[in-house]
């Protein structure tokens, strides 16, 4: 259960972070802010990415973990 629901969540994310791309993708020739904050968002994602591999790497290390192998 808990597999599916980080995988939910980072099927969401990915979602939201391809649209919000594409807006500032948009926004680019008519925005000069567009850079920072595509900046920032890209920041975001790792930040993102970072925190679920952490608590993928907690749940494997954890008896979570050898239940999901088992």
């Amino acid at each position: 259960e808990f597999i599916e629901s980080m995988m939910e969540l980072e099927r969401a994310f990915e979602a939201n972070m391809v649209a919000k791309r594409n807006q500032l993708a948009e926004q680019a020739t008519d925005d000069a802010g567009a850079a920072s904050q595509s900046a920032m968002l890209e920041e975001m994602a790792q930040r993102f990415y970072a925190d679920m591999r952490q608590r993928m790497e907690s749940f494997f290390a954890s008896d979570g973990g050898a239940a999901a192998g088992a």
